[in-house]
């Protein structure tokens, strides 16, 4: 028998809360560490966000302007393959228009396999560029 289209969107979020627990959690969890480790206050959480469940982790950077949106990194359930989404928002060092700080969103699908380089890549991007934070535990 063949699953229905509720079925399979079932399974897919039993998988991602799975996947949320046991892995992405963990690498955020680590990934706030190696943060506060560069001067950066950190945060992770679990947050159910637009009727679906997201993990984030959010920086608070050395010299962020007043009222500017920390850097933060969302990941979630993709609708289709890649299965997940990797959102990065906020304000970020060195990418204004005369090198200071600058808004910035980006989304791009990945694998699961691919999480750590984009963890990696927010981390870098936060730091002000250049830095790849290469103490991010594997």
């Amino acid at each position: 028998m063949t699953p229905t289209d509720d079925e399979i969107a079932a399974r897919r979020k039993a998988w991602f809360t799975s996947l949320v627990t046991e892995r992405i959690m963990p690498m955020l969890d680590r990934a706030a560490e190696v943060a506060k480790r560069h001067g950066m206050a950190a945060s992770t959480r679990i947050i159910e966000a637009e009727h679906r469940l997201e993990a984030e982790l959010t920086l608070i950077i050395p010299g962020l302007p007043p009222r500017a949106r920390p850097p933060r990194l969302i990941i979630y359930l993709a609708t289709d393959d890649p299965p997940l989404m990797v959102e990065y928002t906020g304000t970020f060092p060195g990418i204004g228009a005369t090198g200071g700080f600058g808004a910035e969103i980006d989304y791009v699908q990945a694998h699961v396999n691919e999480l750590e380089e984009k963890i990696v890549d927010f981390l870098d991007m936060a730091a002000g560029g250049g830095t790849k934070l290469t103490e991010f535990p594997r």
